[in-house]
């Protein structure tokens, strides 16, 4: 299996098991991804604990905000933006996984069109501004894989991240994540 098709299907096995609530097997998957992606073990096992404790900060925002509760909505997603950043040190990026968690927060505030904006500024913040192109092109894959993740249709999503990882694969970036 090439790393474009493993990385498809740990990044959408993510997804599958977030829909799922089963934060175990996205720390566990996460961990393969970022292996895949060229982090070494022990980074990657920290930060993949911490990439299923955002995943789990999301849910209780959703869960505030369904329920009407702002300031906890808010709060939860501040802390989830404060994990974001401690996996970025144990990557050893520059702090921008925080830009994923505000695309995040416009999705299920479906906010469609600020939500793909977002997206991009989150792909341009991890590519930089001479692969901008690059982010355009990811982000298009990203938002395709994201609608068909909506209509639960995972092979689709596949398709579209094997897309996107020969994308980001090609702009040849150095200390690259999405979760």
């Amino acid at each position: 299996m090439s790393d474009d098709k493993a990385l498809a299907r740990f990044l959408a096995n993510n997804w599958y098991y977030h829909d799922r609530k089963e934060y175990g097997k996205i720390a566990a998957n996460s961990r393969k991804l970022l292996v895949t992606l060229g982090y070494g073990r022990s980074q990657a096992t920290r930060a993949s604990k911490l990439i299923s404790k955002i995943f789990y900060r999301a849910d209780l925002a959703e869960q505030f905000q369904k329920s009407g509760n702002e300031k906890m909505e808010k709060k939860a997603y501040v802390i989830a933006k404060g994990i974001a950043d401690d996996v970025d040190n144990i990557l050893g990026r520059k702090v921008n996984s925080r830009c994923e968690i505000r695309w995040w927060i416009t999705i299920r505030h479906k906010r469609i069109y600020l939500s793909i904006a977002f997206l991009f500024i989150d792909q341009l913040s991890k590519l930089g501004l001479r692969k901008l192109y690059s982010a355009m092109k990811s982000t298009k894959y990203l938002s395709k894989a994201g609608f068909a993740h909506d209509k639960k249709r995972w092979d689709e999503v596949r398709m579209h991240l094997i897309d996107y990882w020969k994308c980001i694969r090609k702009a040849k970036v150095r200390n690259y994540v999405e979760f």
